[in-house]
Formats: structure tokens, C-alpha cells, sequence
């Protein structure tokens, strides 16, 4: 009996450890594979409305900034994390760093 039990804490813990793993894995996926190119994406729109003078298209690259803020926040939500997020330039030097 009391190996049954050893042998039942053992396959549970086994299962825990790998349950584990693949939360990482989807985490780590939804950070560099859509987190990542989402708040670059919303970098480069605020830039476009920076250097927009017509007020139709600025009201339109700010809805889109807002959307892009709201997918982030809800990716950030499933995460249930902060995450760094590091940018960096043409040349590899560091942009900014943002937190999502």
C-alpha cells in the first residue's frame, strides 16, 4: 500500500512538473511571437501619428494605438505577469525598454 501511495505521489508530481513546462512554453510563445511585435507595431503607428498633421488620419493611428494597447494588456492579463520588453535599433543598440 505504501508503495502504491509513493508510486501515485511520484506520477502526480511528474505531471505537475509538466504541466508546468508547457504553461512556460505557451507564456514565453505569446510574449516573443505576439507581445513583442504588437507593442513594436504600436511604437511605429505613434510614431506615423507624431509626424501626421492631418487630424483625420491622427484620430485613426490613435484608435489604432488603443486597440494595440488593449491586446496587450489582455496578453499581458493571460501571461499574469509584468514582462520587459527590450527594442532595439537597426545597428543593435538598445531603443528603449518598455514593460507590457
Amino acid at each position: 500500500m505504501l508503495n502504491y501511495q509513493n508510486k501515485l505521489r511520484a506520477m502526480a508530481s511528474k505531471l505537475m512538473m509538466s504541466e508546468e513546462r508547457e504553461r512556460r512554453h505557451i507564456a514565453t510563445g505569446l510574449h516573443d511571437e505576439i507581445l513583442q511585435p504588437l507593442v513594436f507595431l504600436k511604437l511605429k503607428i505613434e510614431h506615423l501619428k507624431k509626424n501626421q498633421t492631418d487630424g483625420k488620419l491622427q484620430k485613426e493611428f490613435a484608435q489604432m494605438v488603443k486597440l494595440l494597447i488593449n491586446l496587450i494588456d489582455i496578453g499581458d492579463a493571460q501571461l499574469g505577469k509584468k514582462n520587459n520588453l527590450c527594442l532595439t535599433n537597426e545597428d543593435g543598440r538598445i531603443q528603449k525598454e518598455y514593460s507590457l
